[in-house]
Formats: structure tokens, C-alpha cells, sequence
């Protein structure tokens, strides 16, 4: 094994915490890289449990007319934004469904159930993608 040499300590602990210590520094590379990345988009990306996550004033719906105005929360099978009509500037919470079949599916009875809803009383303002 390696011996101490001359009051330095043991060369192979010492090779060992520079190691660690450069692996840290990578990993806060990486973190940092992507913290900036994800805060650099203009448009919302779709994270690793499958929830869109809006970008800070990003145009939303098929037509862009509505921008995000903050998040509002995320339920089980959703994310919600508070977002205002870019043509009215009526607000609305804007739901995007995860982004898988099981999901997509418990959305579908959620609209069906706002839709009958909506013809026994007064309309609700719904957008949905």
C-alpha cells in the first residue's frame, strides 16, 4: 500500500478526495447547465413524470391566445395555469393532461362531466390541450 510520505499524509486518501471532490463539481456543472436550460425556454417542455410544464408568459392553445400567468398546481393527472386571453383578457385556468393513454382517458370523463355540466347551468369557461 501507499505510505505516508514526509507529513502529506496517505497519497491514495488524498487522490481519493480530489476525485470525490471533482465528481461534486461535476454534477453541479450538469445541474447548473440544466437549470439554466430550463429556465431559458420559451416554450414549455414535457418533464420525466410526463407533466407539461408552461414556461413564464408562454402562448398557449392551438391558436396562441391565451399566455400563462403562473401555475396554479398539479393534481394527479394533471398540471393547471392561470392563463389570460390574449385577444379579451378574460382569465381562465388552462389544464394540460400528462401525457399518456390512462391519463388522457380519466381527462376525457372530466371534460364529459364538465360538458353536461355546462348544459344545466351557467357556462364555465373551459380551455383544454
Amino acid at each position: 500500500g501507499a505510505k505516508a510520505v514526509g507529513g502529506l499524509g496517505n497519497i491514495l486518501e488524498m487522490q481519493k478526495l480530489v476525485e470525490d471532490e471533482r465528481n461534486r463539481l461535476r454534477l453541479w456543472v450538469i445541474r447548473a447547465k440544466q437549470e439554466w436550460e430550463e429556465r431559458s425556454h420559451t416554450t414549455g417542455v414535457t418533464n420525466e413524470e410526463e407533466y407539461y410544464v408552461a414556461s413564464a408568459g408562454e402562448l398557449l392553445g392551438p391558436n396562441k391566445d391565451y399566455r400563462n400567468e403562473g401555475k396554479i398546481g398539479r393534481g394527479v393527472f394533471s398540471s393547471v395555469y392561470r392563463c389570460k386571453s390574449t385577444s379579451s383578457g378574460a382569465e381562465y385556468a388552462v389544464k394540460f393532461i400528462r401525457s399518456n393513454t390512462m391519463m388522457r382517458k380519466a381527462a376525457e370523463k372530466e371534460v364529459e362531466m364538465y360538458r353536461r355540466l355546462a348544459k344545466s347551468g351557467p357556462p364555465l369557461p373551459l380551455a383544454l390541450f
